[in-house]
């Protein structure tokens, strides 16, 4: 099935790119010269494997040694002690804190909403969307109820841009 109608000519027919953008990769989609959207990509690769791991703590440690950090140096950057974060990949403490995750995510060039996930907590600034959006939860509450497959939620992720593309640039 078609989601959007052939492009009337080549300068409808939208060009992707996708490059590093600090710790993320970022896909843009130009319509033109006056019109981009960007959003931020996630590494499914990485994705993939963090969600195989045991746990939070193991996840992060295997993102700091593939980042060559060290323990103390990790913790630094992080804003806490290196005792703390120690314990934490162990699995001797629980998850931290959504800014301590966040933090983690940035120093480790992770996908945050990987850790989230991992940590069973959620993103307060999703959480926060929620709350100032009634009917986006009564969306998401929709998708679970009529049980959407990984592969229907990426049919309306196509949609969205395809929405934001005429909100934005008037297409």
């Amino acid at each position: 099935m078609e989601l959007t109608p052939p492009p009337a000519s080549l300068k409808d027919v939208p060009v992707e790119r996708i490059a590093p953008s600090g710790n993320t990769v970022q896909k843009t989609i130009e319509f033109g010269k006056n019109c981009q959207i960007k959003f931020v990509l996630h590494n499914t690769q990485q994705y993939n494997n963090l969600l195989s791991m045991k746990g939070f703590g193991e996840a992060v440690r295997e993102l700091r040694t593939a980042q060559n950090l060290g323990l103390r140096e990790t913790a630094s950057k992080v804003g806490i002690s290196p005792a703390y974060l120690s314990r934490v990949e162990r699995g001797k403490e629980p998850p931290p804190s959504a800014e301590v995750i966040k933090e983690l995510a940035r120093v480790l060039a992770a996908d945050p909403d990987v850790l989230f996930r991992l940590s069973s907590s959620t993103d307060p600034e999703i959480t926060g969307y929620l709350r100032g959006h009634p009917n986006a939860l009564s969306f998401l509450r929709l998708l679970m109820d009529q049980k959407f497959s990984s592969m229907e939620i990426e049919r309306l992720k196509v949609l969205t841009v395809e929405i934001v593309r005429s909100r934005d640039c008037g297409a």
